[in-house]
């Protein structure tokens, strides 16, 4: 599980710096980014979150000092667990984790139209895990990814990310071990 979320980390990272680093036109969204999804905002505190939902806390050595990460789990149809994550008591990245029956029924191509109808073509490229889609409106990215496995049936992943609470956490990190 840590060297997933780490791989799936760094894969952010460079994404959001790829996005960044070389102003790419394409990840530039049409409309302005959702920065929620359902009850869940971004900014928000975690009392705002624990009042809305049922949450689990999450310990894990890889966090950063000042973040925190809850799940919540069996609160909405077709996602089997949301993963928020909390930079210094502000919620800075939505990940909800589509189930595999819901990934089954909904091909890839068509969740990723569904997206571009909202928010433009965006950019994506292809990973060992396989596909990634980013659109980003210079305030908020959304990423989607399609994760196949060897292990499990291939899922979906939306993340919804504030850039700028992003970006005052990596220019946190003190040691080379956390930044990209």
């Amino acid at each position: 599980m840590l060297i997933l979320m780490r791989s799936r980390l760094v894969m952010m990272i460079l994404m959001i710096l790829l996005i960044g680093a070389f102003g790419i036109q394409a990840t530039a969204a049409q409309e302005t980014i959702a920065r929620s999804f359902s009850n869940l905002t971004l900014g928000m505190s975690i009392e705002e979150l624990q009042k809305s939902y049922k949450t689990q806390e999450i310990e894990e050595t890889a966090l950063l000092p000042g973040e925190r990460l809850f799940t919540v789990t069996g609160q909405f149809n077709g996602i089997s667990k949301v993963l928020c994550t909390f930079y210094l008591g502000k919620l800075f990245r939505i990940e909800l984790y589509y189930s595999p029956q819901y990934s089954r029924q909904v091909p890839w191509e068509q969740f990723v139209e569904f997206v571009k109808k909202g928010y433009g073509e965006g950019w994506g490229f292809e990973s060992t895990k396989g596909p990634t889609m980013i659109w980003n409106d210079r305030k908020t990215s959304f990423i989607l990814e399609l994760k196949n496995s060897p292990n499990s049936s291939p899922f979906y992943i939306a993340s919804i990310v504030d850039d700028e609470l992003y970006n005052t956490r990596q220019e946190s990190c003190s040691s080379p071990k956390f930044k990209v």
